[in-house]
């Protein structure tokens, strides 16, 4: 039986895209596992996480502020794609498909809370 969250569209592009970015990681350099891996590791993370935790909850205030967390983790996460690329940890290509994904998620989670 599926929870509720893993039946929203918007929770399951997030859950790809954190095993996306998962494998990703395997492939930057060993002195970055415990810096901009570990960084890009939770906050891919934190989108599907808070996405879960969001529909978990009847208000409104509570709505809001998950929400708010899983942007924030996107925005933060998107910086982090933008240094990986700076490093040349990926090419533009993996910056393009992650940047696109990541303001998908966005522009479903506004959507979602102006309903």
């Amino acid at each position: 039986m599926a929870l509720y969250f893993e039946n929203l569209i918007v929770w399951q592009k997030a859950f790809l895209l954190a095993k996306k970015i998962h494998i990703l990681l395997k492939k930057f350099p060993k002195e970055e596992l415990y810096a901009l891996t570990d960084q890009i590791r939770r906050s891919s993370t934190s989108i599907a996480s808070n996405i879960a935790e969001w529909s978990g909850r009847w208000s409104n205030n509570e709505k809001n502020h998950f929400y708010h967390i899983a942007k924030w983790s996107a925005m933060e996460l998107q910086t982090q794609i933008l240094l990986a690329k700076e490093f040349w940890y990926i090419d533009e290509w993996t910056r393009e498909e992650v940047t696109w994904i990541i303001e998908e998620i966005v522009k479903m989670l506004y959507t979602m809370t102006q309903k």
